[in-house]
């Protein structure tokens, strides 16, 4: 890959290489922070910045001088490793400074669905409500909640009780409450769901309650984080490199190739320039009768005085044969 002059000189600089890589790393999770703390970023927005991070990590290492396929893939794996345990913490900071947003279905049929309190100590106790609004009568529906214990992945199901039993009119909003002892440390997440008829309506997921520490949700949420690093964001990377190798392979094979077709041009005309030339054959002469010159049996013309010679050629070969 050609880069310009000025950029094409800076891996020859002292300490390049390590100097790129400690870039990397401050580009990375400048990146990465930037992409979090946008309020509301969809889904598209962290695709095209995770691209934007691959490919700038890329140009940085190759600027700096790591150009060589193996240390690509260490710089690569090192990098991402890092970038996982920075998530990681960005993660554990984010679950335990903000609190996430009510959750709904996609309908509205059920919203408001919260978890108090939010972060508590094991052996708290932790109340889940939810409202449901809907022309359904309140006899004919269910609502569970689904509770998921993150270190083991168990997922638990509750029917919720209805907050004021006398309350029957669902249509102005209905609340639903269930309290539940948290007996381990760990982080939980939780989602609400209406059951009627053959209908199943669903909120999306949301963390809660959190009763560990710190430093255990950051131990519970690094192998996740890792997983994303290397999956949405390393993969894509590794694929470049693999790439640039298979590339610059090609080329060198190209240039070999060349070589040696070059090589084997140059031994056959070498061969050729080295065989002996055949010597010719010897021509008959005889004077022209005009002028006495000695002229050469192929010509039909006197060289010296242009007389024309008609039946020489078939007259001398005649004379050979003859002989």
């Amino acid at each position: 890959m050609k880069l310009p002059p000025a950029l094409d000189n800076i891996h020859k600089m002292k300490n390049a290489k390590i100097i790129g890589v400690f870039l990397v790393f401050i580009v990375d999770i400048g990146l990465t922070v930037g992409i979090m703390s946008i309020p509301g970023v969809t889904v598209l927005l962290i695709a095209v910045m995770q691209i934007l991070l691959v490919v700038v990590s890329f140009l940085l290492l190759y600027i700096f001088g790591v150009r060589e396929f193996k240390w690509l893939i260490i710089s690569g794996l090192t990098i991402f490793i890092v970038l996982g345990i920075v998530l990681a913490g960005i993660t554990t900071y984010t679950l335990f400074n903000n609190e996430p947003p009510a959750l709904e279905s996609e309908n509205l049929e059920l919203h408001d669905g919260t978890v108090d309190p939010y972060i508590a100590e094991a052996g708290a106790t932790c109340t889940f409500s939810v409202t449901y609004m809907g022309n359904e009568s309140v006899d004919d529906i269910t609502i569970e909640l689904a509770l998921t214990q993150g270190s083991v992945g168990n997922t638990n199901y509750y029917t919720m009780d209805e907050a004021d039993l006398n309350d029957t009119d669902a249509s102005d909003g209905k609340d639903y409450i269930y309290a539940i002892d948290i007996s381990s440390s760990d982080v939980y997440w939780h989602k609400f769901t209406l059951q009627y008829a053959n209908v199943s309506v669903n909120t999306t997921n949301n963390f809660g309650p959190i009763t560990a520490s710190q430093s255990r949700v950051f131990m519970l949420v690094v192998p996740a984080n890792l997983l994303n690093s290397f999956c949405n964001i390393g993969s894509f990377f590794f694929i470049i490199v693999l790439l640039y190798w298979w590339l610059g392979t090609a080329k060198e094979k190209r240039k070999e190739w060349q070589a040696e077709l070059e090589a084997e041009k140059a031994q056959a005309l070498g061969e050729e320039d080295s065989r002996e030339p055949e010597p010719a054959e010897d021509e008959g002469e005889f004077t022209c009768t005009t002028c006495g010159s000695s002229v050469s049996e192929s010509h039909n013309f006197c060289p010296q005085c242009g007389e024309k010679f008609e039946g020489i050629e078939e007259e001398t070969s005649g004379d050979k044969a003859e002989g």
